[in-house]
């Protein structure tokens, strides 16, 4: 598997200016790549709500905003990643029975 995305920090970056993941277009996501997506942004929100003193920020709606959309299109990828495995299997198991006979 060919890892796509980009991140390192370049050291001219500078600061303020936000990373932007890239990945080749048409190359479908993986759950590797799912799991990897979701865990960053995992980290992030578990980072704030557990720093010693929380402040709320006035971008907090808007990035909430942004976690429940990603939030569901992990689902809906997910879901269709799992459709097409069982498809797979499906076909795999159809395949072994045809030979059996």
């Amino acid at each position: 598997m060919t890892e796509t995305m980009t991140r390192d920090i370049p050291a001219d970056k500078p600061r303020g200016v936000p990373l932007k993941a890239e990945r080749e277009p048409g190359e479908p996501l993986s759950r590797e790549d799912l799991a990897s997506m979701a865990s960053d942004v995992l980290k992030k929100l578990h980072a704030r709500a557990t720093a010693s003193t929380f402040r709320s920020k006035k971008t907090d709606p808007e990035l909430l905003a942004t976690v429940r959309a990603f939030t569901s299109g992990v689902v809906a990828l997910n879901g269709v990643l799992r459709d097409q495995e069982i498809a797979d299997l499906e076909q795999r198991v159809r395949d072994l029975e045809e030979r059996k006979k």
